[in-house]
């Protein structure tokens, strides 16, 4: 298990940083445990030790008192066409 900061916009336009639990990485994204819910399709920014990138909400499943988050690269399509 990996601790990691979302970051994102809310609705307001606020910008919001949660901690999260890094639950599953691949290489198209991550699926990762938060306590705030994030509305699906918005983009937020993932950071964990030295790593970072951004992409969308494809999902948001609440578990118990957390909400786990599927998360899909932005530069997913990119790598993919080079």
């Amino acid at each position: 298990m990996v601790r990691v900061d979302a970051m994102w916009q809310d609705e307001t336009g606020a910008l919001r940083i949660v901690p999260g639990i890094l639950e599953d990485r691949s290489r198209g994204g991550v699926s990762v445990r938060v306590k705030d819910q994030v509305s699906v399709g918005a983009t937020l920014e993932i950071r964990w030790q030295n790593e970072q990138f951004s992409g969308v909400v494809t999902y948001c499943r609440r578990d118990g008192v957390l909400y786990i988050l599927g998360i899909q690269r932005n530069d997913v399509e990119r790598d993919a066409s080079q």
